[in-house]
């Protein structure tokens, strides 16, 4: 089956960096690859290729790499006529291509879409499912093994603030009979930490970090620990749920030690370990804790102290950075003794049969394989504790002029004033633990707020500034204020809720959940009042999303010209804007951007009705 096409773009992945996507057309159709990113990578992982123009991204683009498949890889492949379903001659073709020990030339997260968006054009081909077509190639023996999954639920390292060294803490429902009985054991336990850390250290400490898990100021990994312990036995999973750590220590290792204290302002010069110190801490850890698996307990290169701790340990010992999903790394970790599983990451190495070939080496040396994401996902989720509206306002306003962009960038509140309002006042100190009973306001006084930020600060939208029945509050802001005032609460999707908001004056926007309703004919409907009444529409995520990307859609579909769905981190909001990037380059000058002119848009969308 010929490869017709193949086209590249740059998208975003979880962390709000761009990344490589890749689609492979054969008869079958197109077939889609998304290339992940680590924050945390080992130095003998292949090459991902940036930009490096510090202007843009950070340095961190990817429009190279794109051009690398769309110029080179892309009219090589369509040439050479390759069989997709034979993926060892398709990735030796690529890896040929680019000629270099480490993917340097084109840049393994180039060559790795083409891979990966080969092997799904092969399963399309043979129609069976991706995995089945992976086992088909790999050789793998049935029954199907489900994996046990090991949820990242507390975050320090690079992945996080605080002074925590060690990057993530895991937990494994290996007493689980199912694995849909473990995602429930891990998601319970998931939540009831949350909850425990924000009891315990305030309500910044379920904020997240780079993999979504929480991120609380933690000094130890006891501390962590005790957390974690604490979660899965109120959860009822003590003894069913199992502990792991991904330590990464090439990131605190430094002049033939590892500084624990790296993270921490005024540092202990006797935190500084030998490789033996540092391995004694992990044996007295899983000692203590239920833990069957550490992942890069030391520095890539240090060979010996991985040799030290694997002839001396009863648990699993994860090879990440050491080995790095390369079978030359590989070969030399298994002669040396130094672990007994492989962390595999595709992106690593940079072909599906390179991926593949480390893991039938893996089995054969009677290792174990852990499959991994990486951080960048297709969060860094900022982790301050915020006093003040002001306070958060001001650090907005100081990224948005740092990066160059005053003047091009607004700010949108969603205020949420339902969930602070009680016996007709706004308590705007209900999260502080020593409450001033003057800060319970009126929505005069609490409407007087919004005017002064909004002069203050380049504010253009103001989401549910008042409980959802305070009907009167909203016609009084709505009468005196000239920014865009929208009704979440307050319409809910409702067209009943929705015209009486029109009738009093109440807003002048909707915010349209599908989910608020529940049927596309009854959101239309909410939309087409909307516009009819003048209003603004923007639509809108939940904060338990998915990954699928049908608001992206509907967005286009209704001109609505404003979309919301949280940061530019996190897969499952990205999933909705790497849409609209598809979406955009589908229509080419048929698209018209928004923008400042929103409004505009807006209002030749009503003239349809």
């Amino acid at each position: 089956m010929a490869i017709q096409k193949v086209q590249a773009r740059q998208i975003y992945d979880s962390r709000g960096n761009p990344t490589v996507e890749v689609d492979l057309t054969t008869e079958t159709g197109v077939h889609r690859a998304i290339v992940p990113s680590g924050a945390s990578t080992g130095i003998w992982e292949a090459l991902e290729l940036r930009d490096g123009d510090k202007t843009k991204w950070g340095g961190k683009g990817v429009l190279k790499a794109v051009a690398n498949v769309n110029e080179i890889i892309a009219p090589a492949v369509v040439k050479a006529n390759l069989d997709v379903t034979n993926q060892a001659a398709f990735d030796k073709f690529l890896i040929d291509l680019d000629g270099t020990e480490n993917k340097s030339k084109l840049g393994a997260n180039a060559i790795l879409g083409v891979s990966m968006a080969a092997a799904v054009a092969a399963a399309a081909q043979k129609k069976i499912p991706l995995y089945q077509y992976i086992a088909e190639i790999f050789g793998t023996k049935q029954p199907f093994v489900l994996p046990v999954p090991s949820f990242n639920v507390l975050n320090g390292g690079s992945h996080a603030g605080g002074e925590l060294a060690f990057q993530e803490f895991m937990i494994l429902p290996t007493g689980a009979p199912t694995f849909s009985e473990a995602m429930r054991y891990g998601s319970e336990t998931y939540q009831i930490l949350k909850k425990i850390a924000k009891q315990r250290y305030g309500s910044s400490a379920s904020n997240v970090g780079d993999e979504g898990g929480i991120a609380p100021d933690l000094q130890t990994p006891e501390e962590a620990l005790d957390l974690i312990n604490e979660a899965i036995k109120t959860a009822g999973y003590e003894g069913k749920i199992k502990i792991g750590l991904d330590v990464a220590s090439s990131e605190f290792y430094k002049d033939g030690k590892y500084d624990v204290d790296i993270k921490v302002k005024n540092p202990n010069p006797a935190n500084k370990l030998s490789f033996e110190q540092l391995g004694k801490i992990y044996a007295d850890l899983a000692k203590k804790y239920p833990i069957v698996s550490i992942e890069d307990p030391f520095e890539q290169d240090d060979w010996d102290a991985w040799t030290h701790l694997q002839a001396s340990s009863d648990f699993q010992i994860v090879g990440d950075d050491l080995t790095v999903t390369n079978v030359k790394r590989l070969s030399k970790a298994i002669d040396k003794k130094c672990a007994n599983a492989l962390l595999l990451k595709v992106n690593q190495i940079g072909t599906i049969t390179e991926s593949l070939n480390a893991v039938r080496m893996s089995y054969e040396a009677g290792w174990g394989v852990m499959v991994s994401h990486r951080s960048g996902e297709t969060a860094d989720t900022f982790i301050a504790h915020l006093t003040e509206a002001e306070e958060a306002l001001d650090l907005i306003n100081e990224a948005i002029k740092t990066a160059g962009y005053e003047g091009k960038i607004k700010i949108g509140l969603d205020v949420a004033s339902s969930e602070f309002y009680k016996d007709g006042k706004y308590d705007v100190d209900i999260k502080v633990k020593n409450p001033n009973p003057a800060n319970k306001l009126s929505f005069e006084q609490l409407g007087k707020i919004y005017a002064d930020l909004a002069k203050k600060y380049p504010i253009v939208s103001i989401e549910d500034p008042f409980e959802q029945d305070d009907w009167d509050a909203w016609t009084h802001l709505q009468a005196s204020s000239d920014f865009q005032i929208v009704g979440d609460d307050l319409t809910v999707t409702n067209v009943k809720r929705l015209s009486k908001a029109i009738d009093k004056k109440c807003a002048n926007a909707l915010l349209l959940k599908v989910n608020q309703i529940g049927t596309i004919t009854e959101s239309l409907n909410a939309v087409r009042m909307s516009y009819e009444a003048g209003w603004g529409v923007m639509v809108s995520h939940r904060s338990g999303e998915t990954a699928d990307t049908f608001i992206a859609h509907l967005t286009v579909g209704i001109n609505a010209g404003q979309l919301k769905s949280g940061a530019p981190c996190r897969s499952e909001r990205l999933a909705k804007y790497n849409e609209l990037l598809r979406i955009e380059e589908a229509l080419g000058d048929k698209a018209i951007y928004a923008g400042a002119k929103a409004a505009d848009y807006i209002k030749a969308a009503a003239a349809k009705f």
